[in-house]
């Protein structure tokens, strides 16, 4: 990362001596000229800080939850500031309007590509042919029941092996923890063992994903006609995908020459099977491996870590949940089906993903052409559109007191019996992995995220492990030191580590410590 950080000071070094910063000074101003000119005709956020995206980013740092929700309230579209580029975020009203736009008109792929600028953070391939997203939609969604069983021995093993022997309490950074849990548990299925279980190899992955995340931070500080040049030369995919290789190289070599016929049913073999003949290598297939972990291993981490968090913050909710877990693997065994057959635990996990989603907007899409919304909003070619995300979940026309966290708003309840009592909860109303033009954190419509089904069996079954076998609770100094809230606007509750904005995007603290010990009474 540091010599990343040292080839981009050298190019600006490059570009602010001599003749060329006259050149390059002309070009930025004639492209902000264009884009004024040609702008989307909606407030733009930053005040006299619009003329500068990297600015207006600043000036949101430490108020972005307000700012989107006053954005959100006040108007139907805005273009706001993102690390790559301005956006203009539409009101969820407008939702089912930017899903149907056809993919040639509005392109998620292209928005997608530009915002982690793929060609430079995961290498030319990947970007140009994404068949692993294939992989994910026509193979692992169909395989679940098979996969649980591994990511249920991994996680299961992961947890042991962090813990260690014993029942006493241990004191965790809480997202280290849980990224090194759901990294191995991940790798079990997308190169098993016993690469799974590599230090080396987990490592790779949980740090390469934060290198990517930083690299195209850096490329897109610079002018869209210099990114190519910045990319180049700051990119790291290539030394990444070789590291990946000598970690695994000899294991992937035995499976890329392993006869058609006697692969098993795994996700090499998957991929494989649309590889085009030159990427059957260890380093290309290691390649698509870490493009893949880049998707699984932070977002999940996230999303258990948020609800650890919520759990020792309002634990009331312990005990049902407990509850839940012992009756139904009592019934199922630790099974896919017994995980899908747990209605509080999916409320549970789908209310601190309404209330902690990644970000701030979703279904982002580039406009190849000109695009028309309904209010008479049009986007140039060129401009990027999405839909609020955050705010959508906090509109008190989507959901009854959005500013409260209710672990078990999505439980669906019997009708009242004839004793005026209602019967105890039966089902979901919809699945966490269910979305909807009000419920946005995996997206929605055809782009939505083709993981989720894979990730919302792993992180319930990781939170559904966690409060099964162990305990947790917080630090004696957490307990003496000043009470905390978790939602600004929420009710009072316990302490919860204050959560992480930066402009756009939602983190969970990566600072605050849980113990954890094996339950006795088990």
């Amino acid at each position: 990362m540091e010599a990343a950080l040292e080839k981009s000071t050298k190019i600006m070094e490059y570009f602010l001596s001599s003749w060329q910063l006259q050149v390059v000074s002309c070009v930025v101003v004639g492209a902000g000229v264009v884009r004024y000119i040609t702008q989307p005709k909606v407030p733009s956020y930053g005040g006299v800080f619009s003329f500068s995206r990297v600015l207006s980013l600043v000036r949101m740092v430490n108020s972005g939850r307000q700012e989107f929700l006053r954005a959100y309230a006040e108007d139907p579209m805005i273009t706001l500031p993102r690390f790559d580029t301005w956006v203009v975020v539409a009101h969820s009203k407008y939702i089912d309007e930017l899903n149907r736009a056809p993919d040639d008109v509005l392109s998620f792929m292209d928005s997608a590509t530009d915002l982690i600028q793929m060609r430079y953070t995961f290498g030319h391939k990947l970007a140009d042919n994404p068949y692993h997203v294939k992989v994910i939609i026509n193979h692992l969604t169909k395989n679940l029941a098979s996969t649980f069983v591994e990511v249920y021995d991994e996680t299961e093993a992961a947890i042991s092996d962090y813990i260690g022997p014993g029942n006493d309490w241990v004191t965790l950074n809480t997202m280290d923890f849980i990224q090194d849990v759901v990294a191995r548990a991940s790798n079990r299925v997308f190169i098993g063992l016993p690469v799974c279980r590599d230090k080396a190899w987990i490592d790779l992955n949980i740090n390469g994903a934060m290198d990517a995340l930083k690299v195209s931070l850096i490329i897109n500080l610079f002018p869209p006609m210099l990114r190519p040049i910045v990319g180049n030369l700051v990119s790291s995919a290539d030394k990444r995908a070789r590291t990946a290789a000598k970690i695994a190289g000899k294991y992937l070599e035995e499976r890329v020459t392993q006869p058609e016929a006697e692969r098993p049913n795994d996700f090499i073999s998957w991929l494989l099977a649309y590889a085009p003949p030159d990427e059957h290598n260890a380093k290309d297939i290691a390649a698509r491996i870490i493009s893949v972990n880049f998707a699984a291993i932070h977002t999940s981490s996230m999303n258990v870590t948020h609800a650890i968090y919520w759990l020792l913050a309002r634990p009331q909710y312990i005990e049902p949940l407990r509850e839940e877990i012992v009756e139904v693997t009592e019934k199922h065994g630790w099974t896919k089906e017994a995980i899908g057959t747990m209605p509080k635990l999916d409320s549970f996990m789908k209310e601190c993903m309404r209330v902690c989603p990644p970000g701030s907007d979703v279904m982002s899409r580039k406009a190849l052409k000109p695009y028309t919304f309904s209010n008479g909003v049009h986007i140039p070619k060129g401009h990027v559109v999405a839909a609020h995300l955050y705010a959508t979940h906090f509109d008190e026309e989507n959901y009854e007191n959005p500013n409260t966290f209710d672990g078990f708003r999505f439980v669906e309840k019997k009708e009242e019996g004839e004793d005026g009592e209602k019967a105890a909860p039966t089902k979901s109303k919809k699945t966490m992995y269910t979305t909807s033009r009000t419920y946005l954190s995996f997206g929605h419509g055809k782009h939505a995220c083709p993981g989720r089904f894979f990730a919302s069996m792993e992180v319930k079954l990781i939170l559904a492990h966690l409060l099964y076998e162990y305990e947790m609770k917080w630090p004696k100094e957490v307990y003496e030191g000043p009470n905390a809230h978790g939602i600004a606007g929420g009710e009072e509750g316990g302490y919860r580590p204050p959560d992480l904005w930066i402009a756009g995007n939602l983190s969970p603290n990566r600072d605050a410590k849980i113990m954890v010990r094996r339950r006795a009474d088990i």
